[in-house]
C-alpha cells in the first residue's frame, strides 16, 4: 500500500462539485488511489473490491466530462437539465465511492488481524476455535471506525449538498410568492444555495481529508501492519510473480486509454474545455507503473509525459489569458455571443489591435512547440507498447498463429494519426480567421487516433490473455 499516492488522490477528492463541474478532477484523485492500492489489491478480497469499485469510480467520473458541453448549449430554459445530471451522476457516485472506501476500511481491518499465538501452537484446537480466537491488532489505534464514519458523512454529504441547490429549477418565475417586486420563486436562490451548499462541503472535506491523512500516515508509521503487508506482498511475488506483472500491464493498458480519451479537445469560442495536458498525465502515470518491467524505456517515456503535460498546461493558460483579453464580454454577453462568432470578433481585434495581434503570434507559436512536444512522446510510448507486443503477444512457438505484425500495422497507424491530429493544432490556431471551421479536420484527426489507440490496446491486452489462457 502506497500511502504516498493515496494521499494525494484524497486531495483531489476533498472539493465540493458544483452540479457536474469538479475544480479538482474527482478522476486524478481515483487515479492516484489506484496506483496507490496497485500492490494490497492482490492480498485480500476487500482490497481487490475496492480497487475494482475506485477503477468504476474513475470511469463514472471520466464519463461527466463530455457533459460539460451542456453547459454552453443549454438555455435558461432547459436548466432543469442540470438537475437531472447531478441527480444522475450522484446517485451512481455516492454508490461506488461508498463502496470502494467501505471495501478499503474492510480490508485494513482484516489485514492487521492476527492469531493468537496459543491457537497456533497448540495442535488440537479446531479451526472453528482458531476463528474464534483471533485477536485484533488494528493499527492506528483502532481507529478505523471513526475515519469510515465521517468517510461516509462526507462522501453523501458531497453529494446532496451538490444536488439540492438544483432542486429549486424544478421552480420558475412563473409560480410562486407574489410581492411588491413581482414573483419570488426558489429558483432566484439557487445561487445564493449554491454557496452555502459549497462552503459547508469545503469544511467537511478540509476535515475529512486532514482526519484521513492523520489516520494514513499513523498507519505507514506503524511498527508491525505495513511491514507485514510488504512481507505478504513478497511472498506473493515468490509464489506468483507473473501476477504482480501482470497487475502492471493492465493498469497501464487502461491509463494509455485514458490518455488517448483526453485528446480530444472540447474548444468552443477559443477556450478549450478540456486540456491537453491530461492525456500527457494520462500517458505518465501508464508509463511510470511500467518502470519495473521496461526500465529505461518506460523512464524515458515518463519523463517525455511529464515534459509535455507541463508544457500542454501552459499553452492552456496563455491560450485562456488571450482569448478572455479580447472575447470576455461576448462570452458573458448572450446577445452579443449569439450575434458575433469568435472568429469574427478575433478578425476585428487582429485588425485594430497590435497587442492582440502579437498575442496571437504567440499562441500559434506555442501550439506549434506543443505539437513538437507531442510527437516524441507519440514515439517514446510507441516503443514501450512494442516491446509489450514482442513479450506478451503471439503463441509460445510462434507457429500456430502471431498477431505480432498486424499489431505493429496498428502501432505504426496510431503514431502516424497521432501525429497528424497534434499538428493539425497550429494549423487550426493560425487559421483561425481564414478558415475558422478547420476544427472540425482537427477533430475528425483525433476521433480517428482515439479510435486507433483505443483499438490498439484493447487488441494487446486480448492477445495477453490469449497468449497465457486468462480469462
Amino acid at each position: 500500500m502506497n500511502i504516498k499516492y493515496i494521499i494525494i488522490g484524497l486531495f483531489f477528492l476533498l472539493n465540493p462539485n458544483i452540479n457536474i463541474i469538479d475544480i479538482l478532477p474527482d478522476f486524478i484523485g481515483c487515479a492516484f488511489i489506484i496506483r496507490g492500492m496497485m500492490k494490497c489489491s492482490s492480498l485480500n478480497y476487500n482490497f481487490k473490491d475496492s480497487y475494482g469499485y475506485f477503477k468504476r469510480l474513475l470511469w463514472l467520473e471520466i464519463a461527466k466530462m463530455p457533459c460539460l458541453i451542456l453547459y454552453f448549449i443549454i438555455g435558461s430554459n432547459d436548466m432543469v437539465w442540470y438537475l437531472l445530471l447531478s441527480f444522475s451522476f450522484g446517485v451512481f457516485e455516492i454508490y461506488f465511492s461508498l463502496m470502494a472506501f467501505s471495501k478499503l476500511f474492510d480490508g485494513i481491518v482484516y489485514s492487521s488481524i492476527s492469531p493468537l499465538e496459543s491457537s497456533e501452537d497448540d495442535p488440537l484446537t479446531s479451526p472453528v476455535e482458531s476463528q474464534k480466537n483471533k485477536a485484533f491488532s488494528l493499527p492506528a489505534k483502532g481507529s478505523v471506525d471513526f475515519v469510515r464514519i465521517i468517510t461516509f458523512v462526507f462522501l453523501i454529504a458531497k453529494i446532496v449538498l451538490c444536488v439540492l441547490p438544483d432542486l429549486t429549477l424544478l421552480s420558475t418565475g412563473s409560480y410562486g410568492e407574489v410581492t411588491e417586486s413581482g414573483i419570488v420563486a426558489w429558483a432566484d436562490y439557487r445561487d445564493l444555495f449554491t454557496i452555502f451548499a459549497f462552503i459547508i462541503t469545503l469544511a467537511l472535506g478540509i476535515y475529512w481529508f486532514v482526519m484521513l491523512t492523520k489516520y494514513f500516515r499513523d498507519l505507514q508509521k506503524d511498527a508491525d501492519y505495513i511491514p507485514a503487508l510488504e512481507h505478504d506482498y513478497e511472498k506473493l511475488i515468490e509464489d506468483d510473480p507473473f501476477s504482480v506483472a501482470r497487475k502492471k500491464l493492465y493498469f497501464a493498458f487502461t491509463f494509455f486509454i485514458l490518455g488517448a480519451v483526453f485528446c480530444l479537445s472540447l474548444t468552443f469560442d477559443g477556450i478549450s474545455y478540456l486540456p491537453r495536458a491530461l492525456c500527457g498525465v494520462m500517458f505518465a502515470l501508464a508509463c511510470y507503473s511500467l518502470i519495473p518491467l521496461y526500465q529505461n524505456i518506460a523512464k524515458k517515456a515518463f519523463k517525455l509525459s511529464v515534459i509535455y503535460s507541463i508544457v500542454s498546461f501552459v499553452v492552456w493558460v496563455y491560450d485562456l489569458i488571450f482569448v478572455l483579453s479580447f472575447f470576455k464580454t461576448h462570452l458573458t454577453n448572450t446577445d452579443e455571443g449569439l450575434a458575433a462568432s469568435f472568429a469574427e470578433v478575433l478578425d476585428t481585434q487582429i485588425n485594430k489591435s497590435f497587442d492582440t495581434l502579437y498575442l496571437f503570434y504567440g499562441s500559434v507559436l506555442l501550439s506549434a512547440v506543443e505539437a513538437v512536444f507531442m510527437i516524441p512522446l507519440l514515439v517514446s510510448v510507441a516503443k514501450l507498447l512494442k516491446n509489450i507486443i514482442k513479450d506478451h503477444t503471439g503463441t509460445a512457438n510462434g507457429d500456430i498463429f502471431q498477431p505480432v505484425k498486424a499489431l505493429n500495422i496498428l502501432l505504426y497507424a496510431t503514431v502516424i494519426s497521432g501525429a497528424i491530429a497534434a499538428l493539425c493544432v497550429p494549423v487550426r490556431v493560425a487559421l483561425s480567421v481564414l478558415l475558422p471551421d478547420f476544427w472540425l479536420v482537427e477533430s475528425l484527426a483525433r476521433i480517428l487516433f482515439i479510435a486507433i489507440m483505443i483499438i490498439l490496446v484493447v487488441k494487446i491486452k486480448e492477445e495477453f490473455k490469449t497468449k497465457y489462457f486468462i480469462d
